[in-house]
């Protein structure tokens, strides 16, 4: 409907701004052009049936979203004769008490254990942008030749290739990992896979905090997709709030929702190492991998010796073939290892290993420190970097 002269600037402010005065006016408007917004409700639910119908939907067709509450799939099929079977890839505690009686089922669980990695995925949009990647918002649907067409909002692209590039890639060399080394699939329940993905949102590195707050989030106000997750603004924000965030944001994380849009990766980068001191956390090898990981993209590191040919040679080998980091060669200090080959790289003696390489990674827990000594010995100026 057309709004009255005096309500129209009202579509370019946020909720919380419009006065009481201005709300009862709308509802008013309302009130008044009821049956005109009905007439108009009707005619588009008539041009929507007939896409489906064009596209080939039918009783039983499957409906996919991303999940929460399930409210669009449940106003798609209200508006049609069909009965669909719904599909999430999750669901919510508040969502659960709206559709346990519908035909619709979620991907991932709702366990008792499983509610904060839901919240987490359900009040992060990074997920939700990287899986609609370059896919439009639909607007409406129009008749044009025949041919009931839907209108697009193109704002609300990812108009950055490179970051569907590498979720997409993400996604084939994770199951190629699992498919390399035969992992049983009984072995990896959807739950593990939820605490996988909230992994990233709840605890994210510094660097995914700089690389996923770079994405834009459609604002459900304006529907453009034109906001950072974490920008200027919002860090210097938190910063002025700092020890008030710190204090009150893990059991107060809603208040935090509408202030910021990713408050764990802004946290983040304003400090580092903020979760591991806040949750007193002990770092596993899967997390040690991940700050090894940042330590090499952030020094641009494209080839490295290895000092160390044992069992953490081996973790760190995949990582080192996903970024393309080349080795230059093994080194150890066992004599009986020298000028012989793992994996295809030969191995050196500390003093040969070390003086032909700019940087060494140490591939070791135990030995870090002793390790670093033996290298110190032979170069002050080579680049070390540690997995500990």
């Amino acid at each position: 409907i057309r709004l009255p002269k005096n309500l129209r600037n009202l579509r370019k402010k946020q909720i919380e701004n419009i006065s009481a005065k201005e709300k009862n006016s709308v509802v008013e408007a309302i009130r008044k052009n009821k049956k005109e917004i009905a007439k108009k409700i009707t005619e588009k639910n008539i041009i929507f049936k007939k896409y489906l119908k064009q596209k080939g939907v039918r009783n039983g067709s499957m409906l996919v979203d991303y999940g929460g509450w399930g409210t669009i799939l449940n106003q798609i099929e209200d508006s049609t004769d069909f009965k669909f079977f719904k599909l999430l890839l999750f669901i919510n505690y508040e969502g659960y008490t709206k559709i346990v009686k519908s035909l619709t089922q979620s991907y991932f669980p709702l366990l008792p254990g499983s509610q904060n990695s839901l919240n987490a995925i359900h009040l992060s949009d990074i997920y939700e942008i990287l899986f609609n990647g370059n896919t439009q918002t639909t607007l409406g649907y129009r008749k044009k030749d025949n041919l009931i067409k839907p209108i697009m909002d193109n704002t609300t692209t990812l108009n950055d290739p490179e970051a569907i590039d590498a979720f997409d890639k993400g996604v084939i060399s994770f199951i190629k990992t699992a498919e390399h080394y035969c992992l049983d699939t009984s072995l990896i329940s959807s739950e593990d896979m939820l605490n996988i993905l909230a992994r990233p949102i709840k605890f994210p590195t510094l660097t995914e905090a700089n690389y996923l707050g770079e994405l834009k989030f459609e604002s459900s106000i304006t529907g453009k997709q034109r906001n950072k997750l974490i920008d200027k603004s919002s860090i210097k924000k938190a910063e002025n709030h700092l020890p008030e965030i710190i204090k009150n944001y893990s059991s107060n994380y809603r208040t935090y929702e509408k202030q910021f849009s990713w408050v764990e990766g802004i946290l983040t980068m304003i400090k580092s190492d903020f979760y591991w001191s806040y949750y007193n956390l002990v770092k596993s090898n899967s997390e040690k991998i991940l700050i090894l990981i940042d330590d090499l993209v952030k020094n641009k590191i494209n080839k490295a010796a290895i000092y160390g040919t044992g069992e953490v040679f081996f973790e760190i080998l995949p990582v080192l073939k996903n970024l393309n980091i080349s080795i230059t060669c093994l080194i150890d200090s066992n004599p009986s290892l020298h000028n012989t080959e793992l994996m295809g790289h030969k191995i050196l003696s500390p003093e040969q290993g070390v003086n032909s390489a700019d940087v060494v990674l140490i591939a070791s827990f135990v030995f870090t420190k002793e390790i670093e000594k033996i290298i110190r010995t032979y170069s002050d100026n080579i680049t070390i970097i540690k997995y500990a």
